[in-house]
């Protein structure tokens, strides 16, 4: 059986790791790894470091490898890190998710599954939503992925590049940065300090363990191609 070559861009980030925790595992499978940070996986001779800002050394590095899909999972993140350079917020993953797309279709390839967010909703409102739900980001980190989406549609449409983007809810998990809600908690929790939380306490969040989204790539990644969107989460706060 011929060999899937994948490459992941974002590898170092808690769904980009994990993800391929699981595919290494696999012998029909080949992975190389991008990302602007060091990998801490074991197999170096697959990882290229570079940032989705340039990708001269990615196309480099691949020029005589051929690509069966492309995992795009790189942003720029974080509420405070966003909203502080919402100039850096914008290019990175906007102009960002372009280089990447140009780089599928140079090297013809032919699949592409984005990391979307829940923040393309905005607030949401008290309904369940739902894929065809109306689209009111109000973060500028939500807008870049509103774009993303649009421009992935447009490459669809245009050199017939198949698309998955999964719209994600709240991820969480091992090695996740403090700087996010869950770990926070348990930082707090661990040293026996009181949980700061904000508003009223009545919010609702649909948090998602990162093996349950990884699951869902990988059937993303074996599906027949249909161009869609998903919503990656669960239906309990």
């Amino acid at each position: 059986m011929k060999k899937m070559n994948i490459l992941i861009i974002g590898s170092s980030g808690l769904i980009g790791s994990s993800l391929i925790k699981n595919l290494k595992q696999r012998k029909n499978i080949n992975l190389i790894c991008y990302d602007i940070l060091n990998s801490k996986l074991s197999f170096k001779s697959f990882f290229i470091k570079g940032s989705i800002d340039n990708l001269k050394i990615l196309y480099k590095k691949t020029k005589n490898i051929k690509i069966d899909v492309v995992i795009h999972l790189a942003a720029f993140l974080g509420v405070k890190n966003t909203e502080t350079d919402k100039l850096k917020c914008l290019n990175t993953n906007i102009l960002g998710t372009k280089n990447i797309l140009d780089f599928c279709v140079k090297k013809k390839i032919k699949k592409i599954i984005f990391s979307s967010s829940s923040e393309v909703y905005g607030e949401g409102g008290k309904i369940f939503l739902k894929e065809n739900s109306f689209l009111k980001p109000k973060s500028v980190y939500g807008i870049t992925k509103v774009v993303n989406e649009e421009y992935i549609k447009a490459y669809c449409i245009k050199f017939n590049l198949n698309f998955n983007i999964c719209r994600f809810f709240n991820i969480y998990g091992p090695s996740q940065r403090n700087e996010f809600v869950i770990p926070k908690f348990i930082n707090k929790v661990k040293k026996n300090q009181p949980i700061e939380i904000f508003g009223n306490g009545r919010q609702i969040r649909s948090f998602c363990y990162v093996d349950d989204a990884v699951e869902a790539l990988i059937k993303l990644i074996f599906k027949k191609n249909e161009n869609k969107i998903y919503n990656i989460g669960n239906n309990k706060e």
